[in-house]
């Protein structure tokens, strides 16, 4: 018998801002107001926030910019 199990239900936000900043963590810093706005955006869905963070670093790789604030992230969201 299979159990259908929604990852976004039980997966906690302490996990969810790990798997923001962790994967650029030696090349990027976030303020705290971003990752909350990212999280604003996709809430809990996996896949956007991973094409959110996509967008991200793309952006701030451009802009030649270690740091993500609040404005990058409206920025990329089209806000």
């Amino acid at each position: 018998m299979a159990v259908d199990i929604d990852l976004e239900e039980v997966i906690d936000e302490k996990t969810i801002k790990k798997l923001i900043t962790e994967p650029v963590a030696d090349r990027l810093t976030f303020d705290d107001q971003a990752i909350e706005r990212i999280l604003w955006y996709c809430g809990k869905n996996l896949y956007f926030q991973q094409l959110i963070c996509s967008y991200l670093v793309d952006h701030l790789n451009r802009e030649k910019k270690s740091r993500c604030s609040t404005p990058d992230v409206d920025l990329v969201t089209g806000q």
